[in-house]
């Protein structure tokens, strides 16, 4: 008589118990719905609507930081000319993101610069990205799957990518990285040529949305590897043309904005450090996500001290012993956080990049990165809850014994539904909480600012910026001892000279900006905001032969500069060169025909020439565009006295 052979339950691979000894089937996972089941549907919703009621607060919010580098002062927006730009000329602006900056210039077309525009698109993609996040999850069979999608949909971390309008980089880029992941299921399911070009295509896309995509292929290689347990020949030949055109776009990235890169003087051993230290700081903010801001303190980092090894070490020590274990524990607690750290790679300080200026950590950094931790988290809850008696699974069992003794089966499953609900609700309702506070602090600059200095009282950027904010909204009096502070944090900071020496010239204290705006060109010689400064002021002086050759250098290497061309025509007149300060007024009225300034200089120099007839109509025009403009008002009223108030 043969013995009976009990046929083994075959598990998942994302149960964080025992694996099987033999490599899991790719048959055992579900099949890829071909359609949307209402269930899906209603999740989905609940979804997009979790995430607009808790970033709603974003839609009310302006422009900070580096927005207006993006929306106002980027002209390439304007014309279809700037769009062409933007995609031949890797260095017109500060990332060679060309997908990206064509989503704003879209914007710009759209809604000009009103602020609530572009932060509805950058709403909408979020959504859209838990959404995406959510179906594939769903779709590889992986339990928590909703729960997963909700916490990157509303965590606090989020917020800086949702509400920052600038960080759209990594919302596009999103987008596009959970779409050909969805594209390489289908591949899979039935492997044709299109469906990898598509695959292709879309990881393309993301890399020009932001080159933190460049990990990618290695992560599918990951995905494969926790699914099947092994990574065939086959696998690592389709990956080698994304590899060749990631490791391509990210270099020639990189090559065009040389510039912006600054070496740090990092070892290797600091570098080391430095991964393990930002690798920690990020899983931290993810637990417990309080005094998150935009510039965090700046470690210091010494090889020298032991304890810093503890960071890379402890984050070691774990990958270790997950690795260890991946035979009781199952691939997936491993292939997480191998994904969380691999994403995270390109920004952990192995490259140096020139934010590393004042903080080595950014929340943005980890948005997708963290889809990781959440998976992890998720499907190790809904584990739980199935060994302790909430789950589906333990649901079943009891319907089954309820069958059996004439009672209600359907209570059994309401009890575990309830419980997961409550769970989650537990869970998501103070992080969304939190989220909705977070954003709010993306209200304006000065809101942003002001409550990052009071996490990081010496964060030089929070000071400049909020010194910004007040020298626009005319308050020299805040904006001069905050500018005086960066000096004193940074004391290596052009852009903080200069706006000093505005602020000073602005309160006609004129001669004490010029000494930070000649520190400024010491540092800086062909900085052409301090040019542009250093030759209007000497103009307001009258010393206009210093000043001429200093805004024409200006000019040089900002020839679009309607200021510097006016500040300039103003020495040519009162150097007596009339008819080059003339030239010079016509190309600012043809590119901005409301330029009270070039206006008034206009009426001036026409005055001077003797042509009264035609200067009264320019003066006339500058006083209705400005009506404090003094010069114009002070020569209309001459002439009105001396020829019977015409």
């Amino acid at each position: 008589m043969s013995r009976n052979r009990r046929r083994p339950r075959e598990r998942p691979p994302d149960t964080p118990v025992a694996a099987q000894g033999k490599r899991a089937s790719s048959a055992s996972f579900p099949p890829i719905p071909e359609g949307l089941s209402a269930r899906t549907i209603l999740c989905a919703a609940a979804l997009a609507a979790l995430t607009l009621v808790v970033f709603f607060p974003a839609l009310s919010a302006g422009y900070i930081w580096d927005d207006d580098d993006v929306v106002f002062e980027n002209t390439l927006l304007r014309s279809a000319h700037g769009l062409w730009t933007l995609w031949t000329n890797p260095g017109a602006f500060t990332h060679y993101f060309p997908l990206s900056y064509s989503s704003f210039w879209l914007d710009y077309h759209l809604w000009g610069t009103q602020p609530f525009g572009y932060h509805l698109v950058n709403l909408l993609f979020h959504a859209a990205n838990a959404i995406l996040l959510y179906l594939l999850l769903r779709r590889i069979g992986l339990r928590g799957a909703w729960l997963a999608a909700a916490l990157f949909a509303i965590h606090p971390v989020q917020s800086a990518s949702v509400a920052w309008v600038v960080e759209r980089k990594n919302l596009l880029c999103g987008l596009f990285y959970l779409s050909a992941f969805h594209a390489w299921l289908s591949f899979e399911g039935a492997p044709r040529r299109p469906r990898y070009v598509l695959v292709l295509a879309l990881f393309v896309l993301a890399m020009l949305s932001k080159t933190i995509a460049v990990t990618f292929p290695v992560a599918l290689v990951l995905f494969v590897w926790w699914r099947d347990g092994r990574v065939g020949k086959g696998l690592v030949a389709r990956m080698l043309p994304f590899l060749i055109v990631g490791a391509a776009l990210a270099a020639f990235s990189t090559l065009a904005h040389q510039k912006t890169i600054t070496d740090y003087g990092l070892t290797p051993l600091s570098k080391g450090i430095l991964a393990g230290r930002a690798l920690c700081f990020y899983a931290g903010k993810l637990v417990w996500p309080v005094n998150l801001m935009g510039v965090y303190p700046k470690w210091a980092l010494d090889p020298r001290q032991a304890w810093q090894y503890l960071f890379p070490l402890g984050a070691a020590a774990v990958f270790a012993a997950l690795w260890a274990l991946r035979g009781r524990v199952g691939r997936g607690p491993f292939a997480a956080l191998a994904f969380y750290a691999l994403t995270l790679a390109p920004i952990l300080g192995f490259i140096e990049y020139s934010v590393m200026n004042y903080s080595y950590v950014h929340d943005h950094h980890q948005y997708l990165a963290c889809i990781g931790p959440f998976v992890l988290f998720a499907a190790g809850l809904h584990w739980v809850l199935e060994r302790s008696g909430g789950g589906t699974r333990a649901g079943r069992a009891r319907a089954s014994g309820a069958r059996a003794s004439g009672a209600r089966p359907g209570r059994a499953r309401a009890s575990g539904a309830a419980l997961s609900a409550v769970l989650a609700a537990a869970i998501l309702v103070p992080l969304g909480v939190r989220a909705w506070k977070e954003t709010a602090y993306y209200k304006n600059m000065d809101t942003f600012f002001r409550h990052n200095l009071e996490l990081n009282p010496n964060a030089w950027p929070a000071t400049i910026n909020l010194g910004v904010a007040r020298m626009e909204a005319g308050d020299f009096a805040q904006a001069e001892p905050l500018f005086r502070k960066t000096l004193a944090l940074n004391p290596s900071s052009v852009h903080a000279m200069c706006n000093l020496a505005t602020v000073l010239r602005r309160q006609e204290r004129r001669e004490e900006a010029l000494p930070f705006l000649d520190r400024a060109l010491g540092i800086a010689p062909d900085l052409p905001r301090a040019l542009a400064e250093k030759g209007r002021i000497l103009g307001e002086l009258k010393r206009y032969e210093e000043a001429r050759p200093i805004l024409e250098r200006a000019l040089a290497l900002e020839p679009g500069n309607l200021d510097v061309m006016n500040n300039l025509a103003i020495c040519l007149l009162a150097t007596g060169k009339t008819d080059q300060a003339g030239a010079l007024l016509a190309r600012i009225l043809a590119a901005q025909p409301a330029n009270a300034a070039a206006h008034a200089n206009l009426g001036i120099l026409l005055y001077q020439n003797g042509r009264t007839e035609e200067a009264i109509p320019h003066l006339k025009e500058a006083i209705r565009l400005d009506p404090n403009n003094q010069p114009a008002r002070q020569l209309l009223e001459q002439l009105n006295a001396g020829t019977g108030g015409r």
